[in-house]
């Protein structure tokens, strides 16, 4: 299995393009499907390193969860525990 590390969303995007990948922040999710037994890719796109991507803002009448917010942002912001208690608490 590679590890692609995109620079950008668009490099990220062309690379899922190519064929059998995957997008990978932390790889929770991915290591509870291995553990199930499905299938493993044969590329990651870690997208850990593209900027941007992290934060909790107010979108409209709901929250935009940036796809590398942690777990632990998501327990000590003060919008997602007035407006999501139980994400919060989960």
């Amino acid at each position: 299995m590679q590890v692609l590390r995109p620079a950008s969303i668009a490099d990220a995007l062309a690379m899922l393009a190519g064929g059998d990948a995957r997008l990978v922040a932390g790889g929770t999710a991915l290591q509870l499907e291995w553990a199930k037994g499905l299938p493993k890719p044969r590329s990651l796109v870690d997208i850990g390193q593209i900027g941007g991507l992290t934060g909790i803002t107010l979108a409209g009448n709901g929250l935009r969860i940036g796809a590398l917010t942690t777990l632990g942002a998501l327990e000590r912001d003060a919008t997602v525990r007035e407006e999501l208690p139980l994400l919060a608490a989960a």
